[in-house]
């Protein structure tokens, strides 16, 4: 099989393992390297590998080994900004002042079931920015599949259930079922929260090239949909604080940190060393 014959979500396995056998990581022939810390820029230990102990994902159990992980590339991105307690210095399109992260965070609707988990919380005084990021998961298959929203959503949002889980069949690459449920939990939590701007954020990984790749700019345009077609009915919705909505990439969120000191310049310089290539 030639290489244009593979699929993007096989490309950026292959490239992850090329990094491994670069640095003479230890993998299996999957992808899953033998020891997690191989996978990290930084050891994950303490309250924050206990927050991935508590998330319903389960990461730890085995998926965090994996050289493709979506929530190894979210701990590489945040958790040096933990370590080094430099929190307060962290931005997030413009945003900053904040003083707390916490790893898969739960946000309850207010429904039964399993709450929505955030990769990323993070707090600050006057801000509140819940994070649901992808590395390679929207092009694992031909198509994402979608979750229909149950019938206890009519509770929170009425008959706009039966208007989402009719459009969900166009989106190929975005997981709207996912986002809906995030929205609704971090609206819950503005509840509480009533002084802060509550915003919900999607972080999601492109290659260098992809302008050149059709299906990267599709799934830019379903983001774009998704904030058209969901994001306003719902802030249309009476009695209920709205929830910004934000996209932006990795390679963009990088690029807007201020580096000032030595660790922020290695952790860049991994970053961007290991996830920053072309397809």
């Amino acid at each position: 099989m030639s290489l244009s014959q593979i699929s993007l979500y096989e490309k950026v396995k292959l490239q992850q393992q090329c990094w491994a056998d670069k640095h003479n990581i230890n993998k299996n022939k999957k992808g899953y390297v033998t020891k997690l810390d191989d996978n990290l820029f930084v050891p994950l230990a303490g309250r924050n590998r206990d927050q991935f102990n508590l998330g319903a994902g389960k990461e730890l159990n085995r998926k965090m080994k994996a050289l493709h992980s979506s929530s190894a590339l979210v701990v590489n991105t945040f958790l040096p900004w933990v370590e080094s307690r430099s929190l307060d210095l962290l931005c997030l399109d413009n945003m900053t002042a904040f003083h707390t992260l916490i790893f898969e965070a739960q946000c309850p609707t207010g429904l039964n079931g399993t709450p929505p988990h955030f990769d990323v919380l993070c707090c600050g005084d006057r801000t509140i920015v819940g994070i649901e990021a992808k590395f390679c998961e929207p092009f694992e298959n031909e198509k994402t599949e979608q979750k229909a929203l149950q019938p206890r959503y009519e509770t929170l949002i009425g008959n706009m259930r039966n208007k989402f889980n009719d459009c969900m069949g166009e989106y190929k690459r975005l997981y709207v079922h996912q986002l809906i449920s995030h929205y609704l939990g971090l609206r819950k939590l503005a509840e509480i929260h009533q002084g802060h701007a509550i915003v919900l954020m999607y972080l999601f990984w492109e290659p260098k090239n992809w302008k050149r790749i059709a299906e990267f700019g599709k799934h830019r345009e379903e983001i774009r949909r998704f904030g058209n077609e969901v994001i306003k009915r719902l802030w249309a919705q009476k009695g209920h604080k709205r929830v910004e909505f934000i996209w932006m990439t990795y390679s963009r969120l990088w690029g807007s940190w201020k580096v000032t000191n030595d660790w922020q310049k290695k952790h860049l310089a991994w970053l961007r060393e290991r996830y920053q290539f072309a397809l």
